[in-house]
């Protein structure tokens, strides 16, 4: 199984204090004869509707030389697991984890906006250093 990413535990932490239980770490599938790991699978109670919510996160810092690779790295992980899930039929609303930092200096560039829109792109934002959920975009 591959390393894990050194914003996973953060994500995880941050996925806790927002009221998630975490299912799954990772959160395996298997379609086609291929193995699909996504980082974590969590869920949480809706109280007012009593029902589930269920959640994918594929976590990225995004900590290599090159922000534009990690990107292409990311989105087609993102198109991938969600072609799978929704194969599945699986109940998981998928989302990419990135650090305020990325988010920041690349998600809120013009292309980076443009990405997101383009490509459908959920996000949770995490503050890394404080282990806590900035923001979701969905």
């Amino acid at each position: 199984m591959a390393r894990k990413d050194l914003l996973h535990n953060p994500t995880r932490h941050s996925l806790i204090k927002a009221g998630w239980t975490i299912t799954n770490d990772p959160l395996s599938i298997k379609f086609g004869g291929i193995d699909f790991h996504i980082d974590l699978g969590a869920n949480r109670i809706l109280t007012a509707s009593k029902n589930d919510e269920n959640i994918a996160v594929e976590v990225k810092s995004f900590a290599g030389p090159s922000p534009l690779t990690a990107f292409h790295a990311a989105v087609g992980q993102f198109l991938n697991y969600q072609l799978v899930l929704r194969e599945k039929q699986l109940d998981h609303t998928l989302f990419l984890a990135i650090p305020e930092s990325v988010y920041e200096t690349f998600f809120m560039t013009r292309f980076g906006q443009l990405a997101v829109r383009e490509h459908g792109l959920r996000l949770i934002v995490i503050d890394d250093e404080e282990e806590v959920v900035i923001r979701w975009i969905r």
